[in-house]
């Protein structure tokens, strides 16, 4: 004993840890202080909660046993708990009139909800049963949300509680405390800063399809696919689906909210397959997984549209199983194609730089919601529509990606055009015999009044192979010989001088033999087997899959993927780099 070592900092921090457990078990310091100024509390700290697993206990049970702990998260939270969740407030007035106030939870999609409004006897004055299982008009009070309005008297203390459950997903209860001009200013802004986002999506959904219909690109329908579930989930999330459209058909709403996210995922898989479609990388297992996962969400459609047809299947317990396996799907997904971006960024693919960054702002937004819930962050108009913002930013930057492709596109065609007329060019001097087999007589002709001497041209020779093999000038797709001659500082004249007098050359098949080279030591590593033949012509500097084919059968005798199977079949025997 006369070893231990009290330190007295220690034993200062233990006594106010302890003090500060201590205050907040302490009622009087929980409960809702209220007066006829009142306009909105803050009820951080002030909610107590409790899970029944049993999912069997009534009001009375309740309020006799007592188990509730306090809350201290801005948002209380059962997760995905197969329990119904409980809620308790403490309400004091001191004003001297009566006064209304309206107890909000605002979670339009919540399948089951019971409010209780009890006296300081725990003597119950009233109570609502409502939830999105019955149909809209049933409501007491007309709002989207679900509202409990409370008639206070002077100078008494009451006893809250709300009891709830859902028959899909995680069960969060946020409760708002406040009046009813501050809730009236409260549903108006977040309609506004909904529609306003939902307006965004229409006029890029419009621009999209009229993109579609002039370029006939399928990109563009699974993006307008995309928004639409997008703005579909919103809608019905947020309660205007079912408070508008189908107000008499309660079994639509708790289904719609995951039928359009099912959907948007679906879509937005399938848009970034074809935006992050690349000739160098194929995503073989990666686009296996998203393809497996599309399965997944088709029998996940159907058995909810079963379960709409005969609601008697219904098994909450099974249901919530199987929306979080949605979301975990989701997050998946979303892994997987982040990485392919990221893996596309060696090659420079421009929709994927924005496709990354797309999803900056949408992290940063969803992270500084959830510092804000442990209040390391104050609230404000951010992490009260961390969603809608992330998604804004997302949607642009997703549309900016889409036009980098389009762009992508337009300059392959104009190459791809160009390079075409250029080989046919090439080839038919090629077929007309204009190459000789023996051309020195007249290259020698053409540069007889040439100031170099043979020996200069040798030097200068060496000196430019050099330069293109340690430089891999090759590798540039748009390289022409005043490129060339930029990069080498070689005049360009004497360039294709050196070519042909000393070569025997023209510019093309100088470069293309050290393309068709580093193709073959490509083709023969087994590092580079996921790649494509195309992939592999592109990255050795061919813009397209034609004008690989045609070289490499002009240098070799044989197709890139015949030299691959031979080279393969006989071990991969190492090609001796000569040019």
């Amino acid at each position: 004993m006369s070893n231990i070592k009290f330190n007295p900092i220690l034993i200062l921090l233990s006594l106010l840890l302890w003090f500060n457990n201590y205050s907040f078990c302490k009622n009087d310091s929980n409960i809702v202080l209220i007066n006829s100024s009142t306009q909105e509390v803050n009820l951080k700290g002030k909610i107590y909660k409790w899970a029944d697993y049993k999912n069997k206990s009534t009001i009375n049970e309740v309020v006799k046993e007592e188990k509730f702990q306090i809350s201290n998260e801005n948002v209380p939270s059962f997760g995905y708990a197969k329990a119904n969740g409980w809620l308790k407030l403490q309400l004091q007035y001191s004003g001297n009139s009566k006064k209304e106030m309206l107890i909000i939870l605002p979670i339009p999609l919540t399948y089951h909800i019971e409010f209780f409004l009890l006296d300081e006897q725990n003597k119950l004055l009233r109570t609502t049963t409502t939830g999105c299982k019955f149909p809209f008009n049933g409501r007491a009070y007309d709002s989207r949300y679900f509202v409990f309005p409370i008639h206070l008297e002077a100078n008494k203390l009451y006893n809250f509680y709300c009891k709830a459950y859902n028959n899909y997903g995680v069960l969060n209860m946020p409760l708002l405390l406040m009046s009813k001009p501050s809730y009236q200013k409260f549903n108006n802004l977040e309609t506004i800063a909904l529609f306003s986002f939902i307006m965004l999506l229409v006029v890029i959904i419009i621009i999209s399809f009229a993109l579609y219909i002039n370029f006939k690109d399928q990109i563009y329908l699974f993006y307008i696919g995309y928004l639409f579930s997008i703005i579909c989930s919103r809608l019905a999330l947020f309660g205007y689906a079912f408070q508008y459209l189908h107000p008499l058909e309660p079994e639509i709403a708790s289904v719609s909210k995951i039928l359009f996210w099912i959907f948007a995922v679906i879509f937005f898989n399938l848009f970034t397959k074809k935006l992050l479609k690349n000739k160098v990388y194929q995503f073989k297992k990666s686009l296996k997984i998203l393809k497996l996962q599309h399965y997944f969400y088709a029998c996940v459609i159907i058995y909810m549209c079963i379960q709409f047809i005969f609601p008697s299947i219904e098994n909450i317990h099974f249901n919530t199983y199987l929306i979080f396996f949605v979301h975990f799907n989701f997050l998946v997904s979303i892994i997987i194609v982040l990485r392919m971006a990221m893996i596309n960024f060696k090659t420079n693919h421009g929709p994927s730089k924005y496709f990354a960054i797309a999803f900056v702002p949408l992290l940063i937004i969803m992270i500084i919601s959830i510092l804000s819930n442990y209040q390391i962050v104050s609230k404000s108009f951010i992490t009260n529509y961390p969603i809608e913002l992330g998604l804004t930013f997302e949607v642009i930057l997703l549309s900016t990606a889409l036009i980098s492709r389009h762009k992508i596109i337009i300059n392959r065609s104009t190459e791809l055009e160009f390079q075409i007329n250029e080989y046919k060019n090439h080839l038919n001097e090629l077929q007309n015999n204009t190459i000789s087999s023996s051309p020195t007589s007249k290259t020698s002709e053409k540069y007889v009044n040439s100031k170099h001497s043979n020996e200069d041209l040798n030097q200068i020779l060496e000196k430019l192979k050099q330069e293109v093999a340690e430089k891999q000038l090759f590798l540039d797709k748009e390289l022409s010989i005043s490129k060339l001659s930029e990069a080498t500082s070689i005049n360009q004249h004497l360039i294709s001088q050196v070519l042909n007098q000393v070569e025997n050359k023209n510019f093309y098949d100088f470069i293309n033999a050290y393309r068709i080279c580093k193709a073959k030591e490509m083709l023969m590593d087994k590092n580079f087997q996921n790649y494509s033949i195309e992939g592999i012509g592109t990255e050795c500097g061919f813009n397209t899959k034609a004008t690989f084919y045609t070289t490499f059968k002009k240098f070799s005798n044989c197709t890139p993927a015949e030299f691959r199977k031979k080279e393969l079949d006989n071990n991969g025997d190492k090609i001796i780099k000569s040019v």
